[in-house]
This record gives C-alpha cells, structure tokens and sequence, in this order.
C-alpha cells in the first residue's frame, strides 16, 4: 500500500527535478579549468568545468557565443555565468552559459559582488519609479561619439517623433566617466521638464563597463527623483547601473524600443 506515496515517471521525475535546479542555480557564477572544447557548425560549443576535485558539462548557444570578449580553449581559467539546467532525456544536468570572462578578472568581479552586497542591504535596488507610458522630453547620458546615441535617435525618430530629447554628453569608460556620468544624472534630476533619464552604452569587457559599477553613480541614480532607465552593454552585461535603476534595457536600441512602444501601437 502506497498511502500517499507518489508514484513519478521518469520523465515527470526529470521533469521537476529540472525546475527545481533551474529556480534555485540561475543567474549564477562559477569558475573552473576548461577542459574537452569543441565548437560545432552550427555555433554551439559544449565543454567541461573542472576545479581540483569536480567537474561540470557546460554549453554555450551560438547566440551568447558570438558577443563574448574572450577566446575559449582548453587549459584556460574562466568564470562562467548562466543557470543549471537538466537535459531531461538523459536526466543529467549541466550549466547553461549566457557571458564568459576570464578569471584573472576575478578581482573585478569580487569588487562588483561586494558593492552589490552593500546597495542591496541599504535599499538601492527597491522602491523602483514608475516608468512614463508615454514621456514627453527624455535626458539622454551617453557619449555623442559613436553609434550608440546615433541607433537611439534614429529609433525614437521613426518611432515617436514627438518625443524631445536632451543630450548630456559623458565619457562612458576611462577615468573622468563616472563624474561625467554622475553629473548627467544629476542635472537632469533637477529639471523640472524631464519626465524619463536614459544612462546608455554600448557593450565591453568588463573593464569597459567597470565606471557603471560605481558606487558614487549608483548614488546618484537612487537619489534621482525621475525614472532612469540603464540602457548599458549587450544582453548579457549586467551592471550595478542596472539593478539601481528604475528599468534594465538589455541594450540601448531595446531602451529606444521601450519608450516609444505606446507611441508606435497608436499608429
């Protein structure tokens, strides 16, 4: 008599083992030794994880391969980011990886975690504004070089041509870009005719992206009293910048896309 026992098929036991590992190992770093490499045709590449005493089986779609800043061979210390999954036919599981870096940028990343901590337990990433339906007149914090603000511009124009929009020109890497971008937010914060703040650029390493993992912008973004949307990297990147803000587009052009969405349904 089995009482209340349940009884599982394999595929259903398969099945909810995979939603567990995937609610609770996703969006997660770890670091090992690359080991078994082996890209096939169509793009995708399939590799082992390994430290001194585990390994792991990762995979790497041919959709994150192509926007990584590193070459993957064998022998190479990396940190992968992704989630767990389970190949429920096989009912083994492995680790999806979204962004690859190097692990001699693990100082980096350990000085990204601990920031994270600190903001998270002083309430930086709550209490988010909400993010006008249809604004009128947008600040805009990007550099005025490059093609960043030059896709943004051409997709609000098509889209919402209605729609005024403020440049403030800022350095978005190097040693004078977090003042620049800090000072953006501010000026914008206090004028009265913005309805929306837009902090964008285009992806990187993460040393490229390192002025949006400041403590002195993040500041400056959880005192503004207009929604900020951060517009910063690929799809992949994640930044403090992020969590900050009001709103997380994956890519400047996806933030362009976001805010004239109600304008381009009307038409």
């Amino acid at each position: 008599m089995l009482g209340q026992n349940i009884i599982y098929t394999v595929h259903d036991l398969n099945a909810q083992v995979g939603k567990t590992l995937l609610r609770n190992y996703s969006s997660i770093w770890v670091e090992g030794e690359v080991s078994n490499y082996k890209k096939y045709p169509l793009g995708h590449a399939y590799f082992i994880l390994k430290d001194s005493r585990s390994q792991i089986n990762c995979v790497l779609f041919s959709s994150y391969h192509a926007s990584l800043n590193i070459a993957i061979k064998n022998g190479i210390k990396i940190s992968v980011f992704g989630n767990i999954t389970l190949y429920e036919n096989r009912g083994q599981y492995q680790f999806q990886c979204i962004n690859i870096i190097k692990s001699g940028h693990g100082h980096l990343w350990e000085q990204y975690i601990k920031l994270k901590e600190k903001l998270k337990e002083a309430g930086y990433f709550d209490n988010k504004l909400k993010i006008p339906v249809y604004p009128q007149r947008i600040g805009i914090i990007t550099s005025n070089e490059g093609s960043v603000l030059k896709d943004m511009l051409r997709i609000i124009g098509r889209r919402a041509p209605s729609i005024e929009i403020d440049l403030y020109h800022s350095k978005t890497q190097g040693g004078e870009s977090v003042d620049e971008l800090s000072s953006g937010v501010r000026y914008f914060s206090k004028r009265k005719n913005i309805d929306l703040i837009i902090v964008a650029r285009g992806g990187g390493s993460i040393e490229d992206l390192w002025s949006f993992n400041s403590e002195k912008l993040a500041k400056a973004i959880h005192k503004s009293t207009i929604p900020i949307i951060s517009a910063v990297g690929h799809e992949t990147d994640y930044t403090i910048c992020d969590y900050v803000s009001d709103l997380r587009a994956a890519t400047p052009s996806e933030a362009a896309e976001l805010i004239t969405q109600n304008y381009f349904l009307l038409n």
